[in-house]
C-alpha cells in the first residue's frame, strides 16, 4: 500500500495526475491579499472546520451536531441531475440528490445551526454541455442555479472546487462569480497561484487554495522544508497572501499531531476532517477527529476561534 501511495504522489509531483505538482517560484507581479497581519500580533481569526464527504441529510445533521461549521460534498453529474456522489457511474456511491442536500443545508441554517458554506468537489464538471438543452439538470449551470435558488437565500456560501482551471464549466463559474461564491484549486502553492493568475480574473478573497492527501501522514513533512511537503505547502500558501483562504485535508482519527502542525505551524484557515474513504456519519472516529481540532482551539484562543455564521470566509 505504501508503494502505491508513493507512486501516486510521485505522479502528482510530476504533474501526471491532477493537482499535485512540483512547487516553483512565480516570477513577475502577482496579486496579494492585503488584509493580513502578523499572527503573533493580530486578533484571533476564524477557523472553518469542514466535515468530509457529507453525502446524506443524516450525515449533515451528524456533522453539525459534532461541531462542524462547513461541509465538503462530492458533486457528480448523472443523467438524472447532480448527486452527492464520489464515484461517477457507481450506484453504490450515490448519496442524496444535490437538491435534497441543499434544502437540508438551508433548513439547518434557518434553524439557527452554524452552517457557513458548502464546498462542492466537482468530479465531472464538463460531462454534460450547458449548450445542449437535452442535458437539463445535469449541467454546471443547473448546479449553480440550484445553489443560488436554495443556498443563497439562506445565506449559505458556496465553494466550487475544480481539478483544473480552464474548461467550459470552470470558465462559466469563474466569469459569473457572485459575492456568495468562491473557487477552490488544489495543489502546490505556487502552481495553484500560477493557475489563478493565468486563467482569468478571480478576486483574491475568492481564491481558495487547498492541499493534502487522503493518507495525511504520507509526506506531510515538518512544515519548514523548501517545498513539496504538505504542511510546508500550506504554510507557504498562507504566508504568500495570494489566496483568500488556505485549507488542509483530510484529518482522520488519531492524527492530533498533524492537526497541531497545520494549525500551529501552517496557520491554515480551515481543515477538512472525517473518514478518508467513505461518507460522513456519526462514529467515534469522526467525533475524535473534530475533537483534535477543537482541543487546539481551546488551547490557543489568542490565535483562532471556531467560525460562526457571522464570519464570512470570502
Amino acid at each position: 500500500m505504501a508503494f502505491i501511495i508513493g507512486l501516486l504522489r510521485l505522479l502528482c509531483f510530476l504533474g501526471l495526475l491532477p493537482s499535485y505538482e512540483y512547487s516553483f517560484a512565480v516570477a513577475g507581479p502577482v496579486a496579494v491579499r492585503t488584509n493580513v497581519t502578523d499572527a503573533s500580533s493580530s486578533p484571533p481569526r476564524p477557523l472553518f472546520v469542514i466535515a468530509h464527504r457529507v453525502h446524506t441529510s443524516q450525515g449533515l445533521e451528524d456533522a453539525l451536531r459534532h461541531g462542524a461549521n462547513a461541509i465538503e460534498m462530492d458533486a457528480t453529474a448523472w443523467p438524472d441531475g447532480w448527486i452527492a456522489c464520489h464515484d461517477e457511474g457507481v450506484v453504490e456511491s450515490r448519496g442524496d440528490s444535490m437538491k435534497a442536500m441543499f434544502r437540508a443545508v438551508a433548513d439547518q441554517r434557518r434553524a439557527g445551526k452554524n452552517m457557513i458554506f458548502v464546498w462542492l468537489d466537482i468530479k465531472n464538471a464538463d460531462r454534460y454541455s450547458p449548450t445542449d438543452s437535452s442535458n437539463g439538470d445535469s449541467t454546471i449551470l443547473a448546479l449553480r442555479q440550484l445553489a443560488r435558488e436554495i443556498l443563497e437565500p439562506a445565506q449559505v456560501r458556496v465553494l466550487y472546487g475544480f481539478q483544473y482551471p480552464g474548461g467550459v464549466a470552470y470558465d462559466l463559474i469563474r466569469a459569473g462569480l457572485d459575492d456568495n461564491e468562491a473557487i477552490n484549486l488544489n495543489g502546490n502553492a505556487t502552481v495553484v497561484n500560477h493557475r489563478f493568475e493565468t486563467h482569468g480574473h478571480v478576486d483574491i478573497k475568492q481564491r481558495i487554495m487547498s492541499y493534502g492527501w487522503s493518507d495525511l501522514p504520507f509526506e506531510f513533512g515538518n512544515c519548514f522544508e523548501h517545498a513539496y511537503f504538505t504542511c510546508t505547502e500550506l504554510r507557504q500558501a498562507e504566508e504568500s497572501k495570494r489566496f483568500g483562504q488556505v485549507y488542509g485535508w483530510t484529518l482522520d482519527a488519531g492524527q492530533e499531531e498533524y492537526a497541531k502542525h497545520m494549525l500551529g505551524d501552517a496557520n491554515v484557515d480551515g481543515i477538512i476532517y472525517g473518514f478518508r474513504q467513505t461518507h460522513y456519519y456519526d462514529h467515534e472516529d469522526t467525533r475524535s477527529a473534530i475533537r483534535d481540532i477543537t482541543r487546539w482551539l481551546e488551547n490557543n484562543p489568542a490565535r483562532r476561534y471556531l467560525a460562526t455564521a457571522r464570519d464570512m470566509p470570502w
